[in-house]
């Protein structure tokens, strides 16, 4: 996938359906609630390392699940305003840093390449030297 294909992962609002059911199931202030947030797409292959490790760095503490374009939240509601941001600033980490593989996963694709057509070259000189030293006399 080329750098410019990949757009940016954002997280949605929530759908009134999970809101509701949310509702429904609250017992507690301080009960443990698992809070899904749909991603704008599921993504790519690589991405989700990317993002388990941007997570890790921005709140350890708690628990977050990835399953195909949902991330599972699951937390109090009294810290969930600043777990919610940390999820969005390692969403757009993740973004940042899979962008920048991907240039560089580019750039040395493109410098392989470069080699392979400068070895080829070089090789197609040998075989012109090689054929222009035959004597057909």
């Amino acid at each position: 996938m080329l750098s410019g294909s990949f757009k940016h992962l954002k997280i949605l609002p929530l759908a009134d359906k999970e809101r509701r059911r949310l509702k429904e199931s609250a017992h507690s202030e301080t009960k443990l609630y698992t809070i899904p947030f749909s991603l704008s797409a599921q993504p790519p292959h690589g991405w989700p390392e990317i993002f388990k490790l941007a997570w890790y760095q921005q709140s350890s503490h708690v628990p977050v699940r990835l399953d195909k374009s949902v991330l599972q939240l699951t937390c109090t509601l009294d810290v969930l305003p600043s777990i919610f941001n940390n999820l969005k600033a390692a969403v757009a980490a993740a973004n940042e840093k899979y962008e920048a593989k991907l240039r560089q996963d580019a750039d040395e694709l493109a410098a392989t390449r470069l080699r392979q057509q400068e070895t080829k070259r070089t090789a197609e000189h040998a075989v012109d030297a090689a054929l222009d030293k035959l004597d057909y006399s």
